[in-house]
């Protein structure tokens, strides 16, 4: 009887001991899961930015003059009111939000849009992935 409360000790406190370390493990690796909020997320000082996005849109408006392509109007002026935006002294993360929101409804978007357009959802949320990967560090 005495082996067996021994072993059995021995064996709750290997159990306990998994169940910490298993715990802190979980919140070691959550912390290490990239964060979703824009603002945690490494960006590009605002100049940087202001001319990175002036770049490409030099490159959209070279296209468009070959061919137009009412899409890529659009991602161009996206990209110019986020560039502007900027300018007048938003933050990254805030001016991509914000210039989106422009020309999408919904989601984080509280204000109604202002430029209306038949672009579907999706294309601008990989605009809107696009520049954010390229604004970021």
């Amino acid at each position: 009887m005495k082996k067996f409360n021994s072993l059995f000790r021995n064996s709750i406190a290997c159990v306990a001991v998994l169940l910490f370390s298993s715990l802190l493990w979980t919140e070691a690796a959550s912390a290490q899961i990239s964060s979703t909020n824009p603002q945690d997320q490494n960006w590009v000082l605002v100049d940087v930015a202001i001319s990175t996005i002036q770049q490409e849109i030099t490159v959209m408006e070279n296209q468009l003059q070959f061919s137009y392509n009412e899409s890529l109007d659009y991602k161009r002026k996206y990209y110019s009111v986020v560039q502007f935006l900027l300018q007048e002294g938003d933050m990254v993360p805030v001016a991509i939000n914000r210039g989106y929101c422009m020309f999408v409804a919904g989601g984080t978007c509280d204000a109604p849009v202002e430029s209306p357009n038949n672009i579907p959802v999706a294309v601008w949320q990989s605009y809107r992935n696009e520049l954010t990967q390229l604004l970021q560090q």
